[in-house]
C-alpha cells in the first residue's frame, strides 16, 4: 500500500487534508464515518475508498439523497440501485452536492484524491473574474467557465497551445507552480 495517497477535501471555502495510509478501506459521510464530512449535501454513508494491491477505487452508497461526480461527469443518481467501483487515480475529483445533472451548485463537498507529494498546496476560491497566476499563466473568465491561457503552461502534460476551458479536474503547470482546477476552486502551488 502505498503512504503518500491523500484526500483534499474542499467544504466551506477550507481546505483540510485527510492521510490514507493506515488501512486499505475508508468510509466517506457526516457522523461517524472514517473520514467525516461536515457538508449537509452528504450522506452519513456517502462512499467509500478501498485500496486494492495498491490501486484505488471509489463505491457511491447506492442509498445517497444527493450526486456524485466524478471528473465533472455525474457518477451517480440519488436512489438507484447498485453502484460500481470507480477506479481513482492521482488528480482525480469526487464533488458531492444536490445539483441538477451537469450543474454545480458551488456548495457541497470537493474531494481531490493525490498519490504523490506536492508541497505547500494552497487554496484558492475563483473570483469569477479574470485571475492572474504569475509566470505567464491566466484564467480569463468568460460565459461562466475559466479559459487557460498564457505560456509556458502544460495542461494535463499537454503543452497549451491556446485557450482552452477548463473542466473540473483538468491539472495544469507553468516552469514553477502546479494546479488543480476543481470548479469553484484553484488547488495548487501559487
Amino acid at each position: 500500500m502505498r503512504n503518500s495517497a491523500r484526500l483534499l477535501i474542499v467544504e466551506d471555502d477550507i481546505l483540510r487534508m485527510e492521510p490514507l495510509a493506515d488501512r486499505s478501506c475508508y468510509t466517506l459521510g457526516r457522523g461517524d464515518a472514517d473520514i467525516p464530512l461536515d457538508s449537509f449535501y452528504a450522506s452519513r454513508e456517502q462512499g467509500s475508498l478501498r485500496n486494492v494491491e495498491g490501486y484505488w477505487f471509489y463505491t457511491d452508497n447506492p442509498q445517497n439523497r444527493n450526486q456524485t461526480r466524478y471528473n465533472g461527469a455525474v457518477i451517480s443518481r440519488p436512489m438507484k440501485g447498485l453502484r460500481q467501483p470507480i477506479s481513482i487515480h492521482s488528480g482525480d475529483v469526487l464533488r458531492i452536492d444536490s445539483a441538477p445533472w451537469q450543474e454545480r451548485s458551488g456548495e457541497g463537498t470537493v474531494l481531490l484524491f493525490l498519490e504523490e507529494e506536492i508541497p505547500s498546496l494552497n487554496l484558492t476560491v475563483l473570483p469569477r473574474r479574470d485571475l492572474d497566476l504569475g509566470g505567464g499563466a491566466m484564467l480569463r473568465f468568460l460565459n461562466d467557465g475559466y479559459y487557460l491561457t498564457g505560456g509556458p503552461v502544460r495542461l494535463n502534460n499537454e503543452q497549451l497551445a491556446e485557450p482552452t476551458l477548463l473542466h473540473e479536474g483538468d491539472r495544469f503547470s507553468s516552469e514553477k507552480h502546479q494546479w488543480f482546477y476543481l470548479g469553484d476552486y484553484l488547488i495548487g502551488t501559487m
